[in-house]
């Protein structure tokens, strides 16, 4: 099964159905939990089937490129699959021991079964077994997969990319745009730990107001008096209760082939505050995610052999460059350094197009700026009336020129 590599992203042929165990499949599709509204069986089991194709591929590349072993959950669980998989597998180096490997094993389907008996169906393992299993160098991987889509919007994944007729093949030419388009359009992302999915009475749109949630709605958060505290607890919570490492794998259904994104890893999402985002469509609308760029977290899995931030794994360092430890603020939108412009003012270093410290007109202090990027609202006089400024990103469209800009609200 060849790869070619196009600028760091791995392309290759969807893998046949004879790859797949279609028995698995079955009992997958039939126990999963549907995290989207209103899938059917059959959206489930075409989800269950690309996801485990995406899998393989993923598997194969790391057996064949590299001293790296992927294991599948769903060859060392134990449940029966009456539980959600914690995560879709697991990495670990080839001379890991065997014993070490099997003793984890243990440990995360004692876990499960612990769950399954006091009638939880979650299939979450602690953060504790998760700390202990990357201490000894085996790390879980999450493993989105999604279709390449044309639209007719400026998100259309195959733009400039003609349609395929007959049995043509992709160009190297074509590769190319399409990884360009999937770096412009498309995220890496994690579930929230506490809230999955919306209800019309708790619509969430913006990380501030995930964080409302939670204070209202956790006991073990209630005794927090202020944004600083409540956000600093929910990020190390939220960080120690994600996966190591996530990777989103794409599919071009005109050409038959894959696209394998590369990965990041769960300290990258949480280095500072996380964007929140609502995905568009009627299946994910109500589904909240933590998101960051492809284009500016992702490493290639080329790459991953040699990563020492995951081979050589130290907890303490990790935990010194959680927010808000780090002091390096990062854009809201995107995810790049914030620096001083020519203007000493504030600017993205991508020029991603998010407005920093100007609003309507009316430049922001330093000190507001500082409160916006710790991720904590502030109130300032903006075109001559107060106005509560919040630190979420929304869209800005301004003589056909769009950017993004702060949210905020005029107080009455």
């Amino acid at each position: 099964m060849p790869y070619i590599n196009i600028n760091g992203m791995l392309v290759c042929r969807i893998p046949a159905d004879d790859v797949l165990n279609v028995e698995n499949i079955d009992n997958i599709v039939h126990h999963t939990a549907n995290t989207m509204r209103n899938r059917t069986i059959e959206q489930i089991r075409c989800d269950t089937i690309q996801g485990k194709k995406a899998e393989y591929a993923l598997e194969n590349y790391l057996r064949n490129n590299s001293s790296i072993k992927y294991v599948s959950y769903d060859e060392i669980r134990t449940d029966n699959y009456l539980s959600h998989a914690p995560f879709d597998g697991l990495l670990f180096k080839n001379n890991l021991s065997p014993a070490i490997l099997q003793q984890f094993i243990t440990l995360i389907n004692n876990e499960i079964m612990i769950q399954l008996n006091t009638g939880i169906m979650y299939g979450r393992i602690s953060a504790s077994l998760r700390e202990q299993m990357a201490e000894n160098g085996i790390f879980t991987l999450e493993i989105k997969s999604s279709n390449l889509k044309r639209r007719n919007n400026r998100n259309n994944d195959y733009n400039g990319v003609p349609i395929l007729y007959n049995s043509s093949q992709r160009t190297d030419d074509q590769r190319l745009i399409l990884v360009q388009n999937i770096l412009k359009n498309w995220d890496f992302f994690i579930f929230p730990h506490y809230l999955r999915r919306v209800q019309p009475e708790n619509d969430i749109q913006t990380f501030s107001e995930y964080v409302e949630w939670v204070r209202n709605n956790r006991r073990e958060f209630a005794g927090f008096n202020n944004d600083t505290q409540i956000i600093d607890s929910l990020i190390k919570e939220e960080y120690n209760n994600a996966s190591d490492i996530y990777t989103r794998v794409y599919f071009d259904n005109e050409a038959n082939e894959i696209y394998i994104t590369g990965y990041i890893l769960k300290k990258d999402f949480f280095s500072h505050i996380p964007t929140i985002t609502r995905m568009k469509g009627y299946i994910s609308g109500d589904t909240l995610y933590f998101t960051r760029s492809i284009q500016h977290y992702g490493k290639s899995f080329t790459l991953i052999e040699n990563d020492d931030s995951i081979w050589n794994y130290n907890a303490n360092a990790v935990r010194l460059n959680l927010y808000p430890n780090n002091q390096t603020f990062c854009c809201p939108r995107c995810g790049s350094v914030i620096v001083r412009n020519q203007f000493n003012g504030w600017s993205c270093s991508h020029s991603c197009g998010m407005v920093i410290d100007f609003l309507y007109g009316t430049r922001l202090s330093g000190d507001e700026v500082n409160t916006l990027l710790s991720g904590k609202r502030c109130i300032s006089e903006i075109n001559h009336a107060n106005t509560v400024i919040f630190p979420d990103v929304v869209l800005n469209e301004y003589n056909g020129r769009i950017g993004y800009k702060w949210k905020c609200e005029r107080l009455r």
